[in-house]
Protein backbone atom coordinates (compact mmCIF):
# COMPACT_ATOMS: atom_id res chain seq x y z
CA UNK A 1 0.00 0.00 0.00
CA UNK A 2 1.11 3.77 -0.15
CA UNK A 3 3.76 4.92 2.26
CA UNK A 4 4.63 8.28 3.13
CA UNK A 5 7.91 7.78 0.29
CA UNK A 6 7.86 4.54 -1.09
CA UNK A 7 4.99 2.14 -1.90
CA UNK A 8 5.54 -0.53 0.05
CA UNK A 9 3.72 -3.99 -0.01
CA UNK A 10 3.87 -7.61 2.01
CA UNK A 11 4.47 -10.29 -0.46
CA UNK A 12 3.05 -13.71 1.34
CA UNK A 13 4.61 -16.94 -0.25
CA UNK A 14 3.28 -20.50 0.04
CA UNK A 15 4.30 -23.01 2.18
CA UNK A 16 7.23 -23.13 4.35
CA UNK A 17 9.01 -19.98 1.69
CA UNK A 18 9.83 -17.19 3.75
CA UNK A 19 7.81 -13.60 2.89
CA UNK A 20 9.32 -10.30 1.32
CA UNK A 21 8.67 -6.94 1.53
CA UNK A 22 8.58 -5.48 -1.84
CA UNK A 23 8.78 -1.37 -2.09
CA UNK A 24 8.53 1.08 -5.43
CA UNK A 25 11.31 3.21 -4.70
CA UNK A 26 9.99 7.13 -4.99
CA UNK A 27 12.95 8.09 -7.59
CA UNK A 28 11.48 11.65 -7.37
CA UNK A 29 12.52 11.84 -3.73
CA UNK A 30 15.22 9.80 -4.51
CA UNK A 31 16.63 10.30 -8.13
CA UNK A 32 19.59 7.90 -7.94
CA UNK A 33 18.17 4.74 -6.71
CA UNK A 34 20.59 2.14 -7.78
CA UNK A 35 23.58 4.62 -5.30
CA UNK A 36 21.24 4.74 -2.68
CA UNK A 37 20.42 1.25 -3.10
CA UNK A 38 24.28 0.65 -2.69
CA UNK A 39 24.34 2.55 0.17
CA UNK A 40 21.69 0.46 1.92
CA UNK A 41 24.00 -2.49 1.09
CA UNK A 42 27.22 -1.04 2.51
CA UNK A 43 25.33 -0.13 5.92
CA UNK A 44 24.16 -3.17 5.87
CA UNK A 45 27.08 -5.43 5.30
CA UNK A 46 28.86 -3.15 8.34
CA UNK A 47 26.01 -4.26 10.89
CA UNK A 48 25.77 -7.54 10.53
CA UNK A 49 29.46 -7.94 11.61
CA UNK A 50 28.73 -6.56 14.85
CA UNK A 51 25.21 -8.01 15.96
CA UNK A 52 25.03 -11.54 17.47
CA UNK A 53 21.95 -12.68 14.97
CA UNK A 54 22.17 -10.93 11.55
CA UNK A 55 19.63 -12.61 10.53
CA UNK A 56 16.71 -10.88 13.24
CA UNK A 57 19.07 -7.38 13.59
CA UNK A 58 19.33 -6.35 9.92
CA UNK A 59 17.91 -6.20 6.81
CA UNK A 60 18.41 -9.29 4.62
CA UNK A 61 18.27 -7.41 0.74
CA UNK A 62 17.30 -10.22 -2.13
CA UNK A 63 19.32 -9.26 -5.26
CA UNK A 64 17.59 -9.57 -8.89
CA UNK A 65 18.98 -12.47 -10.89
CA UNK A 66 21.33 -10.04 -12.59
CA UNK A 67 22.69 -9.21 -8.89
CA UNK A 68 21.19 -5.63 -8.69
CA UNK A 69 19.83 -4.61 -5.73
CA UNK A 70 16.83 -3.40 -7.94
CA UNK A 71 14.60 -4.07 -10.79
CA UNK A 72 14.10 -1.10 -13.40
CA UNK A 73 10.14 -1.59 -15.21
CA UNK A 74 9.79 0.90 -17.07
CA UNK A 75 9.64 4.40 -14.79
CA UNK A 76 9.21 2.26 -11.62
CA UNK A 77 12.14 0.99 -9.36
CA UNK A 78 11.36 -2.17 -7.25
CA UNK A 79 13.37 -3.55 -4.49
CA UNK A 80 12.82 -6.71 -1.95
CA UNK A 81 13.89 -7.10 1.46
CA UNK A 82 12.96 -10.57 3.83
CA UNK A 83 9.94 -9.62 6.07
CA UNK A 84 10.57 -9.88 9.69
CA UNK A 85 8.04 -12.03 11.26
CA UNK A 86 5.99 -11.59 14.44
CA UNK A 87 8.55 -13.60 16.12
CA UNK A 88 10.70 -11.34 16.56
CA UNK A 89 10.92 -10.18 20.02
CA UNK A 90 13.70 -7.67 20.26
CA UNK A 91 15.29 -5.34 17.65
CA UNK A 92 19.55 -5.56 18.38
CA UNK A 93 21.62 -1.90 18.71
CA UNK A 94 22.74 -0.12 15.69
CA UNK A 95 20.09 -2.84 13.80
CA UNK A 96 19.22 0.29 11.50
CA UNK A 97 21.60 3.08 12.30
CA UNK A 98 22.25 5.70 9.12
CA UNK A 99 19.76 4.21 6.90
CA UNK A 100 19.08 7.64 5.67
CA UNK A 101 16.53 6.23 2.66
CA UNK A 102 13.98 4.32 5.50
CA UNK A 103 11.21 6.27 6.01
CA UNK A 104 8.72 4.23 7.40
CA UNK A 105 8.88 1.19 9.69
CA UNK A 106 6.21 -0.88 11.17
CA UNK A 107 7.18 -2.81 14.39
CA UNK A 108 5.34 -5.90 15.24
CA UNK A 109 3.46 -6.95 18.31
CA UNK A 110 5.59 -8.84 20.31
CA UNK A 111 8.78 -6.99 20.06
CA UNK A 112 10.02 -6.33 23.54
CA UNK A 113 12.86 -4.35 23.48
CA UNK A 114 14.62 -1.76 20.97
CA UNK A 115 18.60 -1.74 21.57
CA UNK A 116 20.40 1.68 21.42
CA UNK A 117 20.97 3.32 18.86
CA UNK A 118 18.69 0.82 16.51
CA UNK A 119 17.69 3.88 14.58
CA UNK A 120 19.91 6.12 15.26
CA UNK A 121 20.27 8.91 12.55
CA UNK A 122 17.58 7.36 10.58
CA UNK A 123 17.21 11.01 8.97
CA UNK A 124 14.09 10.19 6.27
CA UNK A 125 12.45 8.23 9.28
CA UNK A 126 8.69 10.36 9.87
CA UNK A 127 7.03 7.53 11.12
CA UNK A 128 7.09 4.32 13.81
CA UNK A 129 4.63 2.60 15.57
CA UNK A 130 5.80 1.23 18.71
CA UNK A 131 3.23 -1.76 20.03
CA UNK A 132 2.15 -2.38 23.14
CA UNK A 133 4.21 -5.19 23.97
CA UNK A 134 7.49 -2.71 24.16
CA UNK A 135 8.45 -2.88 27.59
CA UNK A 136 12.18 -1.43 26.92
CA UNK A 137 13.22 1.19 24.53
CA UNK A 138 17.54 1.77 24.65
CA UNK A 139 19.38 4.84 25.02
CA UNK A 140 20.00 6.79 21.60
CA UNK A 141 17.23 4.80 20.10
CA UNK A 142 16.10 7.47 17.91
CA UNK A 143 18.50 10.01 18.25
CA UNK A 144 19.31 11.87 14.82
CA UNK A 145 15.54 10.79 13.35
CA UNK A 146 15.40 14.57 11.75
CA UNK A 147 12.03 13.38 10.41
CA UNK A 148 10.34 11.84 12.81
CA UNK A 149 7.20 14.22 13.72
CA UNK A 150 5.40 11.90 16.48
CA UNK A 151 6.05 9.52 18.87
CA UNK A 152 3.43 7.29 21.45
CA UNK A 153 5.17 5.83 23.67
CA UNK A 154 3.60 3.12 24.78
CA UNK A 155 1.84 2.31 28.31
CA UNK A 156 3.95 -0.03 30.45
CA UNK A 157 7.27 1.41 29.61
CA UNK A 158 8.44 2.36 33.04
CA UNK A 159 12.33 4.59 32.08
CA UNK A 160 13.24 6.76 29.31
CA UNK A 161 17.30 6.77 28.66
CA UNK A 162 19.55 9.03 28.38
CA UNK A 163 19.37 10.45 24.29
CA UNK A 164 16.14 8.43 23.44
CA UNK A 165 14.87 10.86 20.88
CA UNK A 166 18.17 13.78 20.87
CA UNK A 167 18.14 15.83 17.55
CA UNK A 168 14.68 14.64 16.87
CA UNK A 169 14.52 18.16 15.19
CA UNK A 170 10.70 17.52 13.73
CA UNK A 171 9.48 16.17 16.66
CA UNK A 172 6.49 18.09 17.91
CA UNK A 173 3.93 15.82 19.26
CA UNK A 174 4.71 13.67 22.30
CA UNK A 175 2.87 11.15 24.36
CA UNK A 176 4.49 9.67 27.75
CA UNK A 177 2.08 7.33 29.59
CA UNK A 178 1.75 7.43 33.52
CA UNK A 179 3.94 3.78 33.66
CA UNK A 180 7.05 6.07 33.13
CA UNK A 181 8.88 6.92 36.36
CA UNK A 182 11.94 7.82 35.13
CA UNK A 183 13.30 10.06 32.27
CA UNK A 184 16.65 10.09 31.93
CA UNK A 185 19.18 12.87 30.94
CA UNK A 186 18.99 14.64 27.41
CA UNK A 187 16.21 12.40 26.31
CA UNK A 188 14.25 15.00 24.63
CA UNK A 189 17.20 17.15 24.02
CA UNK A 190 17.15 19.73 20.78
CA UNK A 191 13.28 17.93 19.81
CA UNK A 192 11.17 20.29 17.93
CA UNK A 193 8.60 19.89 20.99
CA UNK A 194 11.79 20.93 23.27
CA UNK A 195 12.95 23.86 21.08
CA UNK A 196 9.60 25.80 20.48
CA UNK A 197 9.28 28.31 23.16
CA UNK A 198 5.94 27.63 23.42
CA UNK A 199 6.23 25.01 24.92
CA UNK A 200 8.40 26.12 28.22
CA UNK A 201 6.08 27.54 31.11
CA UNK A 202 7.76 30.08 33.27
CA UNK A 203 10.82 28.87 32.16
CA UNK A 204 9.75 25.15 32.91
CA UNK A 205 9.06 22.13 30.16
CA UNK A 206 6.42 19.65 30.61
CA UNK A 207 5.48 16.71 28.45
CA UNK A 208 2.39 14.93 29.25
CA UNK A 209 2.60 14.91 33.28
CA UNK A 210 6.38 15.19 33.27
CA UNK A 211 8.79 17.86 34.55
CA UNK A 212 11.55 17.58 32.11
CA UNK A 213 13.88 20.63 32.12
CA UNK A 214 14.17 24.07 33.59
CA UNK A 215 15.94 27.03 32.91
CA UNK A 216 18.84 28.02 35.08
CA UNK A 217 17.37 31.42 35.11
CA UNK A 218 14.38 30.34 37.17
CA UNK A 219 13.70 32.27 40.39
CA UNK A 220 12.45 32.34 43.57
CA UNK A 221 9.24 29.80 44.71
CA UNK A 222 7.81 27.44 41.87
CA UNK A 223 4.92 25.14 42.32
CA UNK A 224 5.04 22.55 40.44
CA UNK A 225 2.23 22.05 38.38
CA UNK A 226 -1.31 19.88 39.29
CA UNK A 227 -1.28 16.30 37.71
CA UNK A 228 2.65 16.39 37.67
CA UNK A 229 4.01 12.69 37.86
CA UNK A 230 7.73 12.77 37.70
CA UNK A 231 10.56 15.30 38.07
CA UNK A 232 13.11 13.83 35.37
CA UNK A 233 16.67 13.51 36.34
CA UNK A 234 18.36 16.87 36.60
CA UNK A 235 15.56 18.54 36.06
CA UNK A 236 16.12 21.59 37.51
CA UNK A 237 19.75 20.82 38.05
CA UNK A 238 21.75 24.30 38.75
CA UNK A 239 18.70 26.49 39.44
CA UNK A 240 20.82 28.30 41.81
CA UNK A 241 18.03 31.33 41.91
CA UNK A 242 15.61 28.96 43.08
CA UNK A 243 14.72 29.63 46.63
CA UNK A 244 11.76 27.14 47.28
CA UNK A 245 9.55 24.40 45.06
CA UNK A 246 6.24 23.13 46.24
CA UNK A 247 5.12 19.74 45.05
CA UNK A 248 2.09 18.72 43.57
CA UNK A 249 0.55 16.00 45.27
CA UNK A 250 0.26 14.00 42.21
CA UNK A 251 4.01 13.73 42.08
CA UNK A 252 5.62 10.21 42.54
CA UNK A 253 9.33 10.19 41.35
CA UNK A 254 12.29 12.76 41.48
CA UNK A 255 14.64 11.62 39.74
CA UNK A 256 18.59 11.52 39.83
CA UNK A 257 20.16 14.91 40.51
CA UNK A 258 16.68 16.87 39.55
CA UNK A 259 17.70 19.80 42.21
CA UNK A 260 21.65 19.28 42.47
CA UNK A 261 23.44 22.17 43.23
CA UNK A 262 20.15 24.71 43.88
CA UNK A 263 22.29 26.83 46.00
CA UNK A 264 19.68 29.01 47.82
CA UNK A 265 17.00 26.34 47.94
CA UNK A 266 15.80 26.61 51.17
CA UNK A 267 12.43 25.02 51.30
CA UNK A 268 10.79 21.99 49.68
CA UNK A 269 7.34 21.11 50.38
CA UNK A 270 6.97 17.58 49.01
CA UNK A 271 3.82 15.30 48.36
CA UNK A 272 2.39 11.98 50.11
CA UNK A 273 2.17 10.25 47.09
CA UNK A 274 5.83 10.46 46.42
CA UNK A 275 7.96 7.08 46.42
CA UNK A 276 10.99 7.97 45.15
CA UNK A 277 13.95 10.19 45.23
CA UNK A 278 16.91 9.69 43.70
CA UNK A 279 20.32 9.45 44.02
CA UNK A 280 22.35 12.92 44.10
CA UNK A 281 18.50 14.47 44.18
CA UNK A 282 19.23 17.01 46.47
CA UNK A 283 23.20 17.20 46.45
CA UNK A 284 24.78 20.49 47.39
CA UNK A 285 21.21 22.47 48.13
CA UNK A 286 23.04 23.61 51.23
CA UNK A 287 20.60 25.95 52.54
CA UNK A 288 18.21 22.91 53.37
CA UNK A 289 18.67 22.96 57.04
CA UNK A 290 16.88 21.68 60.08
CA UNK A 291 14.03 19.58 59.69
CA UNK A 292 13.00 18.17 56.47
CA UNK A 293 9.36 16.24 55.66
CA UNK A 294 9.34 13.10 53.66
CA UNK A 295 5.94 12.23 52.40
CA UNK A 296 4.58 8.89 54.23
CA UNK A 297 5.16 6.67 51.09
CA UNK A 298 8.71 7.01 50.07
CA UNK A 299 9.85 3.64 49.10
CA UNK A 300 13.39 4.17 48.14
CA UNK A 301 16.15 6.75 48.76
CA UNK A 302 19.24 6.74 46.04
CA UNK A 303 22.59 7.33 47.45
CA UNK A 304 24.16 10.47 48.23
CA UNK A 305 20.60 12.18 47.85
CA UNK A 306 20.77 15.01 50.27
CA UNK A 307 24.83 15.19 50.14
CA UNK A 308 25.80 18.38 51.87
CA UNK A 309 22.62 19.60 52.94
CA UNK A 310 22.56 20.53 56.44
CA UNK A 311 19.27 18.79 57.22
CA UNK A 312 18.88 17.86 61.17
CA UNK A 313 16.12 15.03 60.83
CA UNK A 314 13.78 13.81 58.60
CA UNK A 315 10.12 13.46 59.34
CA UNK A 316 6.94 12.52 58.25
CA UNK A 317 3.36 12.50 59.87
CA UNK A 318 3.79 9.67 61.84
CA UNK A 319 7.49 9.98 63.59
CA UNK A 320 10.80 11.45 63.62
CA UNK A 321 12.24 9.21 61.30
CA UNK A 322 16.30 10.59 60.92
CA UNK A 323 19.03 13.29 62.11
CA UNK A 324 21.06 13.63 64.74
CA UNK A 325 21.52 12.05 68.25
CA UNK A 326 24.05 12.92 70.64
CA UNK A 327 25.81 14.45 67.29
CA UNK A 328 25.51 11.07 65.44
CA UNK A 329 23.77 10.10 62.64
CA UNK A 330 21.00 8.63 63.48
CA UNK A 331 19.37 5.99 60.08
CA UNK A 332 15.87 6.64 58.62
CA UNK A 333 14.73 2.66 58.97
CA UNK A 334 11.80 2.50 56.80
CA UNK A 335 13.90 3.80 53.41
CA UNK A 336 15.60 0.87 51.95
CA UNK A 337 17.12 1.16 48.66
Amino acid sequence: GEGFINDTFVVNTLGDAPDYILQRKNHVVFPDVPGMMENIRAVTEHIKAKVADPMRETLTLIPAKDGRLYVEDGENFWAVCLYIPNTVNMIGKYAFSGCSSLDSIHIPNGVTEIGERTFENCTSLQAVNLPKTISSIRYYAFAGCASLTEINIPEGIQKIESNTFQNCTSLLKITIPNSVMTIELGAFSNTGYYNDANNWEEDVLYISNCLVEAKSSLVGNYSIKPSTQIIADYALYGCSNLTSVNFAESVKSVGQASFYNCTNLSTVNMSDSLQNIGSQAFAFCEKLTGEFYIGENVKSIGEVAFYKCKITKFTNKKEILGGKKNGKQICIPFLRR
